[in-house]
């Protein structure tokens, strides 16, 4: 009989140390599940920041656009607008994407976490919205076949926006950079926590 107390209490000991050692293990396997997903969207926030940064650098080298083959060929003035057209072409690609890879990893980050994480990354899809329009008006006002009703209709939709085309670099304020970075601080705020889990 005691023989047999014994084996039961080895058996509920050896449960215990069993149910002890599975609780360890998934909280281990959960914490870097998120500290793996924490430091993959810092790294797309990052990366979408300087990209965004990139596009809004004020300075931009660009040629002349080469004729289409199969197109009506252009003048002087209509190869230097597509040359610009592609220039931005070429830097709001990096944009989308690091936008692109980033709303991969937030759709991950709301299945292991909820949906909050989404009201921690709007404000940052809002300022690239917002840049975009910004661009994408330039570049209709540009054009050197638009008519001008059309480009004073396109100014007044501007109407008092904000500009947020260029980054200042320093020399002065830049509203739309000191956003940014409040916007990266936020983001920071709310996933630095799970990489010391």
């Amino acid at each position: 009989m005691f023989k047999d107390v014994v084996l039961a209490v080895a058996a509920f000991v050896g449960m215990l140390v069993a149910v002890s050692g599975l609780s360890t293990w998934n909280r281990q396997l959960k914490g870097s599940v998120e500290y793996e997903l924490t430091r993959r969207l810092l790294k797309h926030t990052y990366k979408l920041r300087e990209a965004i940064r990139e596009v809004r650098y004020p300075l931009m080298s660009y040629g002349p656009a080469d004729d289409v083959e199969g197109a009506a060929p252009m003048d002087r003035e209509q190869k230097e607008y597509q040359g610009m057209v592609n220039a931005y072409r070429e830097r709001w690609a990096k944009v989308i994407a690091a936008r692109d890879d980033l709303r991969t990893e937030i759709l991950e980050g709301e299945v292991v976490w909820d949906d909050e994480i989404h009201t921690k990354f709007n404000p940052l899809f809002a300022m690239q919205s917002e840049l975009s329009n910004e661009i994408q008006l330039y570049i209709e006002v540009s054009d050197p076949q638009i008519r001008r009703d059309k480009r004073d209709e396109l100014l007044d939709i501007r109407g008092g926006r904000r500009s947020v085309m260029y980054d200042m670099l320093g020399h002065a304020e830049d509203p739309f950079s000191d956003e940014m970075k409040a916007t990266i601080i936020t983001i920071e705020s709310y996933l630095k926590p799970h990489l010391k889990k």
